[in-house]
């Protein structure tokens, strides 16, 4: 350990002051064993509903052929080239910012569909 390659006053209170947070850390994990188990479960069942909700999206969404364009600003969906909705921020933003999503008039549809390479 530290001490026992420097002798100094304060190398041996750092080896001290580690030695006790790992002390403190075993007794931590020990007397809250259970709910170290309980975390462990939801994190296995959340994986677990994650996966029922991917095969479920990918049932339901088969032929969804995703585009990406450096063109718009403003991002929007459009869906079976007939719907247009205006995402105010990224897709992957949704659920953990304010955004907001406009549904458009479907003529709209024609014109960013028309900037898509």
């Amino acid at each position: 350990m530290l001490s026992g390659v420097l002798r100094s006053p304060i190398a041996i209170a750092v080896n001290i002051g580690i030695m006790r947070a790992f002390t403190a850390m075993r007794r931590f994990i020990s007397d809250h064993a259970g709910l170290v188990h309980r975390v462990g479960a939801l994190e296995l069942n959340q994986r677990e509903t994650d996966k029922r909700i991917d095969k479920v999206f990918d049932d339901q969404y088969k032929g969804l052929a995703v585009t990406y364009s450096d063109d718009f600003h403003d991002r929007f969906l459009i869906i079976d080239n007939v719907e247009l909705h205006g995402l105010g921020s990224s897709v992957n933003c949704l659920g953990r910012r304010v955004t907001s999503c406009t549904t458009r008039d479907a003529k709209e549809v024609a014109k960013p569909l028309a900037m898509l390479p």
